[in-house]
């Protein structure tokens, strides 16, 4: 995995390693960037879903894909679904 996080998001990310390769830098933009050799899991894509538009996946491509995929599913679900307290109890 190689990501960039938003600074303030990317603060706990150095006590939280993924694996054993856990790497932080500080990227040019200011971003705080992490780079992991981790598999691609369900438990890694909702990890990163968690962040929401504070981080930026830049690799793998599988990964980034299936992540702007899964946002997009969200978006046009916000836009079409109407949440009411009925739909929560």
């Amino acid at each position: 995995m190689d990501a960039l996080f938003k600074q303030k998001t990317a603060v706990h990310l150095s006590g939280r390693p993924l694996a054993r390769e856990h790497r932080l830098s500080v990227a040019q933009n200011g971003c705080t960037r992490l780079q992991d050799t981790v598999k691609d899991t369900l438990e890694l894509r909702w990890w990163s879903l968690g962040f929401g538009d504070k981080v930026k996946v830049l690799a793998s491509k599988t990964l980034r894909k299936a992540l702007a995929a899964t946002a997009e599913k969200f978006e046009l679900t916000s836009r079409t679904i109407r949440c009411t307290v009925s739909m929560c109890t």
